[in-house]
């Protein structure tokens, strides 16, 4: 029998392909049925940009009410040239069968935000200041969502009970409070006057008595607030080195807005003037300046007069500079035809000198290897405004404490500058030793002519 419903649960919602506990995509399949099943096929695909990049089968035979795993590995995705098909951002994966198809999401980055907090920002506990907060929103109790704590509430677990019968809420023992169909927003009240404010889903309650604790703690910085910070960093890095961190395949006009198919481009890039002095007449060559440094391969260069094409560069005749981005064409003989008619029609039209948007291309650009380093530039970047937010909520800018009982006094100094002003202080020091070095490791030396 066909299945009538595919579940996909993945074993965590962030990957990266260099930290070895988070490059594994682990996606468990659970098929609907689940039982009697005989040569159920699946197929399941990780998919960039709606293109699928890879693809693993998966067979039910009998009782599977566990489904079944599939593993996926971020650094065995590569192009047939070994070149990884993973970068940061977005990804899904489907599972498939005949016209049934389910899908669920992950993301990728150089960093993720529990790598930051654990290596980083040295496992420390990055509280938002005084602020309590749930560890993890309530679940058994559906339809209820904790969106702030009273101040005064201490640590601790707290519980949250729903009489289904009553209709009520009920906080720590506190007063119950009735909910309605109207309830959208309320205030729960402990047995000590303390509060947690909430948002209701009257209709997504259970339909039964239902109870549960909720861990109440300091609020942390979010994973989302890390993961920006993380992805601000990392555009912070290539714009300073003037590459691209990681390998992404661009492409102009036409070939961004028709992609064959199949094909996928990571980013739009900006088509070329034409210039009459980068052909060598003598040497019946072309010498192209592409706008980017780490060049690993043209797959396709093309002139183009309007929406026209006009002049073809095969592959096979580019020499790349992959640190300048330069490219040099020596043709083969059977292109010098080409070349001739080409210039002949230039000569017919009158256009000598220059033309706009001429130059429409297929690129592979970015860093391929040494990422170790690279990566340890976006951790401190990251982390130098991580710390210095999480400092600015410790203690919420107290310089210092004093407490006075029974003719027994305490005071305690704070560190002005901050709790965390000396890792941030190395870590600065060390972007600014490294950022250079790197920049002309994967650009070249600047040159200047006077």
């Amino acid at each position: 029998m066909a299945l009538t419903g595919i579940e996909i649960r993945l074993n965590r919602e962030e990957y990266s392909r260099f930290e070895p506990a988070r490059s594994v995509v682990q996606a468990r399949i659970v098929p609907t049925p689940a039982t009697a099943l005989v040569s159920e096929s699946v197929v399941v695909s990780i998919e960039k940009k709606g293109i699928p990049i890879a693809t693993l089968p998966v067979t039910f035979n009998g009782d599977v009410a566990k489904g079944a795993v599939v593993a996926f590995d971020l650094n065995g995705i590569t192009d047939a040239n070994g070149i990884t098909h993973i970068n940061r951002g977005d990804y899904s994966i489907t599972a498939t069968q005949g016209s049934l198809t389910t899908a669920g999401t992950f993301k990728v980055a150089m960093i993720t935000a529990a790598e930051l907090r654990k290596s980083y920002c040295q496992g420390l506990h990055l509280v938002a200041g005084l602020k309590m907060a749930p560890k993890r929103q309530p679940s058994v109790v559906t339809g209820v969502v904790i969106t702030n704590v009273s101040k005064s509430t201490t640590k601790g677990v707290k519980a949250l009970a729903w009489d289904a019968t009553a209709k009520t809420l009920t906080w720590d023992g506190g007063v119950a409070t009735p909910i309605t169909e109207d309830s959208i927003e309320e205030i729960l009240i402990d047995a000590k006057g303390n509060y947690v404010e909430t948002e209701i889903d009257f209709y997504a309650l259970p339909d039964a008595n239902a109870a549960e604790g909720i861990l109440i703690d300091q609020q942390e910085l979010t994973d989302e607030f890390l993961r920006s910070e993380i992805e601000k960093a990392t555009t912070e890095i290539e714009d300073a080195l003037k590459v691209s961190l990681e390998p992404l395949r661009i492409a102009t006009d036409p070939y961004y807005s028709a992609p064959d198919q199949g094909e996928y481009f990571d980013a739009k890039a900006t088509s070329l003037a034409y210039y009459e002095k980068d052909f060598n007449q003598r040497g019946m060559s072309w010498h192209i300046d592409l706008p980017y440094h780490q060049v690993v391969a043209v797959d396709s260069l093309v002139g183009y007069l309007g929406d026209t094409k006009a002049l073809e560069l095969k592959a096979g005749a580019l020499t790349v500079n992959r640190k300048t981005g330069n490219v040099d064409v020596l043709p083969y003989n059977s292109q010098f035809a080409m070349f001739y008619a080409f210039f002949l029609g230039m000569n017919f039209w009158g256009v000598r000198e220059y033309i706009a948007n001429f130059w429409r291309y297929k690129l592979l650009v970015g860093v391929t290897d040494k990422h170790a380093e690279l990566i340890k530039m976006v951790g401190y970047a990251a982390s130098i405004s991580v710390l210095i937010t999480a400092e600015q909520a410790y203690r919420s800018g107290m310089t210092n404490e004093s407490i006075s009982k029974d003719g027994v006094s305490r005071s305690t100094a704070y560190n002005a500058q901050g709790i965390y002003d000396t890792t941030i202080a190395e870590y600065k020091g060390w972007l600014k030793d490294n950022i250079p070095k790197y920049r002309n490791l994967y650009r070249g030396m600047p040159c200047v002519v006077v």
